[in-house]
């Protein structure tokens, strides 16, 4: 551990909540209603923080306006190598620059935490999740970090069936631009069982919870109200923002988004480049029709690589996820052929209404 990180002035706490996703299980909405109800939590002895750079910061400009929802800025202190994340790679920050954006980054906690006479801090990231199955030197940092503030540590994990965690993946990716639909067949899977194991050598065994992220099969999962249970914290009467995350696509919306991929391709996205407004104009995500699925080959390839993870939660944390049953809807039904029809007249509203430089999306 960098012992200029740890904070001199801050008030040992009692405990902190470390939520590491990991990610495809409910972690934005989550997040976003922490960030809504900062005061009423505060109430309750809980903290759940803004981490950002400085109100005046030079580097605002340049990474955007950061919202304070997600922690991924914490990260910041497992990087040794300013390339080893993306979001800094497509600034081309260099070592100094990385440590003037961390030192910043963990001053706007400290301040935070200095103003602050509750208990407890909950941070969330699902980044976190990613860096448990990294070399173990990046999570330590973190685990060292948050056991210097707080006299326990607690970890909470979502665990969601590994199909509709591939599908969820793959949608996000395809969405994006950054597949077509023949790059789908490699098996995606979030190695749980090691990055358990990096946990429980970090934290302990009993600090680490793992929920099951059950919506794939019960539609009315609350993954807030879950992660209340977990953490002790009462969610009563909370603001609760519009549903955020990555909307679903249809088999319909898939064959759109691969026909843009494939017409408008997407430029290297490892050199820091995005595809200019697909994934966040979304069009493709609102076309009715039938369920998102994998090839059943890659399908049966996911669960065969997940077996032993999957015994693992079982074993650990009773955690059995039950075979999923999908609707038979068929592809291009009238559901579908309507709301592509409703999209393109608001694509040509939209278009009648720009200036005549404005390019289309």
């Amino acid at each position: 551990m960098r012992s200029s990180w740890r904070p001199e002035t801050v008030h040992l706490l009692k405990r902190v909540v470390l939520h590491v996703g990991p990610p495809k299980t409910g972690t934005s909405i989550l997040q976003y209603t922490l960030a809504e109800n900062r005061e009423r939590l505060v109430e309750q002895s809980t903290l759940y923080p803004s981490i950002r750079p400085g109100e005046n910061s030079r580097w605002n400009p340049r990474v955007g306006d950061p919202t304070g929802v997600k922690h991924d800025y914490l990260l910041l202190l497992a990087l040794e190598d300013p390339q080893d994340m993306l979001v800094y790679r497509r600034h081309g920050l260099t070592e100094p620059e990385l440590t003037e954006l961390r030192c910043e980054c963990l001053s706007s906690l400290e301040t935070e935490l200095a103003g602050f006479s509750g208990d407890t801090l909950v941070l969330s990231s699902e980044s976190f999740g990613n860096l448990a199955v990294n070399p173990t030197t990046h999570m330590a940092e973190i685990a060292d970090y948050a056991q210097s503030l707080a006299d326990e540590v607690v970890v909470v994990v979502y665990a969601r069936h590994p199909i509709a965690m591939a599908r969820s993946r793959q949608q996000q990716m395809l969405k994006s631009g950054l597949n077509t639909l023949d790059q789908l067949d490699t098996p995606w899977v979030y190695p749980y069982g090691r990055a358990l194991e990096v946990l429980w050598r970090l934290f302990g065994r009993s600090s680490v919870h793992v929920v099951a992220y059950e919506r794939d099969v019960n539609k009315s999962f609350d993954t807030v109200a879950s992660f209340a249970d977990v953490v002790g914290i009462d969610v009563t009467g909370f603001e609760r923002p519009p549903r955020r995350g990555n909307a679903s696509l249809s088999m319909e919306g898939a064959l759109l988004a691969d026909a843009l991929a494939r017409e408008f391709p997407q430029p290297d996205a490892m050199a820091g480049n995005q595809h200019p407004g697909r994934a966040r104009v979304g069009w493709t995500t609102r076309i009715a029709g039938a369920p998102f699925r994998l090839s059943p080959d890659t399908e049966e390839q996911v669960m065969a690589r997940s077996a032993d993870d999957l015994k693992m939660l079982a074993e650990e944390y009773g955690i059995i996820f039950h075979e999923l049953v999908d609707e038979e809807t068929p592809l291009w039904g009238p559901e579908a052929i309507r709301s592509i029809a409703t999209m393109i007249n608001q694509l040509a509203k939209r278009s009648e209404r720009a200036p005549r430089s404005a390019q289309p999306l």
